[in-house]
């Protein structure tokens, strides 16, 4: 019922509500062996090419990295799980986008568009909690993540739980932090840290997002990176 509910919303976009933006992540398919891997933006999904899938990263519940096979099937990500399977992390490389002087988006370096306003490298990272292992409590090594701190997986809508979120391996604070359903942002403290609430009763959707001002870049003039955490309570 669950992974029902979660591929329709899917199919939507509903999932990806923070700003607008695109982003990745993944839902499980019939049978409960695998999840493929989706990216869009609210309202519309669009195809993806599975080439700019730099990283994945799959950890047992026992806490230690396994190997898993990972396809792809209809032009679509497809990567293998199981009852064994507590986490499943990967990064998407969405390129160079450059936006011209008729406010139109291009998939290149800013050199490359004359006279062009602004230029980012996007970056997408997501983690999908499966199943707890303290193990989880800890970074897998995602350039941008969020760590669940304790295990959220046993609560219900209301209940918070904490989390940390870190950037390069330190502590990102002052960070905010989107939960899907909650108008309310969640600013993290000097130390990375913030308690956040459950909101929905069939799935949990948390989004960080991050700028960093490239100088004296060829290619772009920052770096936008994004990250978000999901799991079904």
């Amino acid at each position: 019922m669950k992974g029902t509910i979660l591929a329709s919303i899917a199919a939507t976009g509903l999932l990806c509500t923070p700003a607008l933006a695109h982003d990745v992540w993944l839902v499980p398919k019939a049978g409960g062996k695998a999840h493929e891997l989706v990216f869009g933006h609210p309202g519309e999904l669009e195809p993806y090419d599975p080439a700019h899938v730099e990283e994945t990263y799959v950890i047992d519940t026992s806490g230690k990295p396994k190997f898993t096979s990972t396809r792809v099937q209809d032009n679509k990500v497809e990567i293998q799980t199981g009852a064994d399977t507590a986490l499943v992390a990967l990064y998407y490389d969405h390129g160079f986008w450059t936006v011209g002087p008729d406010r139109k988006s291009a998939a290149a370096p800013k050199w490359k568009v004359p006279n062009y306003r602004t230029s980012a490298h996007i970056r997408l990272f997501n983690k999908n909690l499966l199943a707890w292992t303290p193990a989880l409590a800890a970074p897998v090594g995602l350039d941008l993540e969020i760590v669940p701190l304790a295990n959220p997986l046993k609560l219900k809508p209301g209940d918070k739980y904490p989390i940390q979120v870190f950037y390069k391996s330190r502590p990102l604070a002052h960070a905010d932090v989107e939960v899907m359903g909650d108008m309310e942002l969640y600013t993290t403290d000097a130390s990375g840290k913030v308690e956040i609430p459950i909101q929905q009763a069939d799935f949990q959707y948390v989004f960080v997002s991050h700028i960093e001002p490239m100088k004296s870049n060829p290619n772009v003039d920052k770096v936008e990176t994004s990250t978000n955490l999901m799991f079904r309570p």
